[in-house]
């Protein structure tokens, strides 16, 4: 079986018992019905671990359709969104600067994809500062690069730019690739198309013609950088890439398993990676882990920090801990995990 997206978009169907003995079904019916509510995706629950990125305080992560922020010791956990939020179905990345969180939705059936700004104070449906500036089909990948916003639309395979803070200027720069990630040394942007499997690059102000760079096997997400150097998990040949910035490649650690997002620590010459692990059913995995190694030596001294995770996906890193996304861990369901350095 090949699956693909969350386990929502696998289900065209559902029969549950309630709480109080009742039944509800929803065999049958229209493919299509925007009546009521869709009991089916709530029936289904959130797989998807969504969102992950930080500030100088709080951690702020997204399930399917919410978005949360905490304390970065885990504490005083709340939701930007109180709860539930049918307009951030399938919310995919996030990026805080200043007041407010940028967010890009990728939506699905009857709940369009969407590049959204809230501001920090809260980011419910009635709140008036909450502006949606584009609706399209998978809004993905973003990057922020001094005032300039870039996101991508990877069912319409286009790249948009605005200016923040109110994304003036909207406007489509580069066509017939689906990015995956991207990141800027500040001048320059580099893209992960896994499309066409290859890491690109364009000028920040102008990218509209991206340069092919290099190929790379299935280039997932995250990707990260630091003065010198991109780091791109090679989700198709298991393998954590180094790859300057004209595009000459350095494999770091081969044979992992699936490797999904990486994290580079400049401080202490570190880099941090996720492997999803190999699936065993519903996009779910047992031996998913986070590894590390010097960057400097990195094949020889490779350590498996935490181990047996179901789907660890996106990873970031600060001057003192790791923070990355599991669904499981140790029996617990959860979305995000500190880790001391």
């Amino acid at each position: 079986m090949l699956r693909y997206g969350s386990m929502r978009a696998q289900l065209t169907g559902a029969e549950a018992v309630l709480a109080d003995g009742s039944v509800v079904s929803r065999l049958a019916g229209l493919a299509k019905d925007g009546t009521g509510y869709d009991l089916v995706s709530l029936l289904a629950g959130s797989d998807y671990p969504g969102a992950l990125t930080i500030d100088d305080n709080y951690v702020y992560f997204g399930g399917t359709d919410n978005l949360n922020r905490m304390n970065k010791d885990g504490t005083g956990q709340v939701s930007l969104t109180n709860g539930y939020d049918p307009y951030l179905f399938l919310l995919d990345d996030a990026i805080v600067t200043g007041s407010y969180i940028y967010m890009t939705v990728s939506g699905y059936q009857n709940s369009p994809g969407k590049f959204v700004r809230c501001p920090l104070s809260g980011c419910g449906v009635n709140n008036a500062s909450r502006v949606v500036y584009y609706v399209g089909g998978s809004p993905d990948a973003m990057a922020l690069v001094g005032s300039s916003l870039f996101f991508t639309d990877v069912t319409n395979q286009s790249l948009y730019k605005c200016t923040a803070p109110d994304c003036t200027g909207l406007a489509k720069q580069a066509v017939n690739f689906a990015v995956s990630s991207m990141v800027s040394d500040g001048t320059t942007l580099f893209i992960a198309d896994r499309s066409n499997n290859a890491i690109k690059s364009c000028p920040v102000g102008n990218c509209g013609t991206p340069t092919t760079l290099t190929s790379v096997s299935v280039p997932f997400r995250v990707m990260s950088l630091d003065a010198q150097n991109v780091y791109v998990p090679s989700y198709g040949s298991g393998a954590v890439i180094q790859m300057n910035k004209q595009g000459a490649q350095t494999s770091l650690a081969a044979g992992q398993l699936r490797p999904f997002a990486t994290a580079v620590d400049e401080a202490t010459g570190y880099i941090y990676w996720t492997n999803l692990g190999t699936d065993v059913g519903n996009g779910h995995t047992s031996d998913g882990s986070v590894s590390r190694c010097p960057i400097a030596n990195c094949m020889s001294k490779i350590e498996v920090l935490v181990s047996n995770l179901d789907s660890p996906r996106r990873i970031v890193a600060d001057a003192t801990a790791i923070y990355y996304q599991s669904s499981v861990q140790n029996s617990q369901p959860a979305y995000v995990w500190r880790l001391a350095k």
